[in-house]
């Protein structure tokens, strides 16, 4: 009974703490999809307008206080409407690292030292070199999935109602694979202990590894996972700490789940580890650094 109190506790923990974020993402969405006309985002992306869409897409990654899990559906949203993909991916990118609620409590947790700016400063990177290398490669675009359930509207149905409708079948297409991905998430927790592999690793490079790997498994809200890694301070270097703050953060287990059914397994992959690699490499560099 022991093992699956402990797989239930992890569950529910994990679930319950994203939900409010991800309900957060379902009204963005709806909003999107009621209120921004498709035709303007398109003639807004064209162009120089290009550079616009990615300075509001960075003021609106800054001010949107959402985890990976949450910013999912806006993302296919905006993409659904016109968007390019790349500046998507730049926003899904950037999202979950940037938004002030993360930056603040990384804060709160570490006080405002290297620590956060590089955070902050890696997350504007990493975003920019995905958008600056998916706009030069073509991706096969996701085919439109089922929408779970299509609501009938009736005539001259007010805004507003739309916006419910919007909500409500965005949660049945979204939920499933929400949950799917917590169990994924959770039985990944339970069969891996990553934090003792990280104990007996040896070598920074392993231990960015390893904590890239566990930040990814764990799969808990970027607003809160700065407070997990507290015990770390001292003893695994700062460039270890920031790799499972990155990793954790952008590439996580649930949101990968969440990612393939909105824009497919090629693109997700692709993604996942072209933002894999850059927090690999650029976590060894700050650790040379540093040691230099």
């Amino acid at each position: 009974m022991e093992p699956l109190y402990k797989f239930t506790s992890i569950f529910l923990d994990s679930f319950s703490g994203l939900m409010p974020f991800f309900l957060l993402g379902l009204i963005s969405s709806a909003m999107v999809e009621v209120f921004l006309d498709s035709q303007k985002i398109k003639i807004f992306s064209r162009g120089w307008g290009w550079v616009k869409t990615l300075l509001f897409l960075a003021l609106t990654a800054v001010l949107l206080p959402v985890a990976k899990g949450g910013i999912l559906p806006l993302a296919r949203r905006l993409q659904q409407k016109g968007m390019p993909l790349y500046m998507v991916l730049f926003f899904l990118t950037a999202a979950p690292v940037v938004n002030f609620l993360t930056i603040d409590n990384s804060a709160v947790a570490f006080g405002w030292g290297s620590l956060v700016w590089m955070r902050f400063g890696l997350g504007w990177m990493l975003a920019l070199l995905t958008a600056l290398v998916f706009s030069q490669v073509v991706v096969e675009p996701q085919a439109a999935n089922g929408a779970g359930i299509n609501f009938a509207e009736p005539e001259n149905t007010s805004r507003w109602n739309r916006f419910i409708r919007t909500v409500l079948s965005d949660c049945f297409a979204w939920l499933p694979y929400f949950i799917a991905g917590s169990l994924a998430a959770t039985v990944l927790r339970v069969a891996l202990p990553l934090a003792d592999w990280m104990n007996a690793a040896g070598g920074t490079p392993a231990q960015i590894a390893l904590a890239m790997g566990y930040g990814s498994v764990l799969s808990i809200s970027s607003v809160v996972d700065c407070f997990v890694v507290l015990n770390w301070l001292g003893r695994f270097p700062l460039a270890v700490i920031l790799a499972f703050l990155m990793a954790g953060s952008i590439v996580d287990v649930r949101g990968l789940v969440m990612m393939v059914k909105g824009f497919g397994i090629k693109t997700s992959l692709y993604w996942a580890v072209f933002v894999l690699v850059l927090v690999f490499i650029s976590t060894m560099v700050i650790q040379l650094g540093f040691r230099g």
